[in-house]
């Protein structure tokens, strides 16, 4: 299980470059790129059931930084939370994310995908 939740850390680092849609007092532009890095911490849980089922919650926790050194989600708090269903190690995941900065910009991003019985999360 301590694999497939790195594998969905991971998915959130990924999911933090897509396009998303904003909602704020200044709106940002309707398409183009920004390139931000982050750190996370993750809380979840992982219930069994039955001998080769698990299912699993929680939350991750974020900073990010825009790589150009302000702009969209500079220095902004972000939370994550996501579910997981497995069989035999693979499964679906999902979840969404809530992202914020300092100037007020507010983005939402949704995820989905398959977990492999290796632990790799694939859209």
């Amino acid at each position: 299980m301590r694999g497939i939740l790195l594998e969905v850390a991971i998915c959130l680092a990924v999911s933090s470059a897509m396009p998303a849609v904003a909602q704020q007092k200044n709106p940002l532009p309707s398409s183009g790129t920004f390139k931000i890095h982050s750190g996370w911490k993750g809380i979840g849980e992982t219930t069994k059931f039955g001998d080769n089922r698990n299912f699993g919650s929680g939350n991750f926790y974020g900073v990010t930084s825009n790589d150009a050194g302000s702009g969209p989600l500079h220095v902004g708090p972000a939370v994550c939370a996501y579910t997981l269903d497995t069989v035999g190690g693979a499964g679906t995941l999902q979840g969404a994310c809530a992202w914020g900065d300092a100037d007020g910009d507010k983005i939402t991003t949704n995820y989905v995908g398959k977990v492999s019985t290796s632990g790799h999360w694939m859209a």
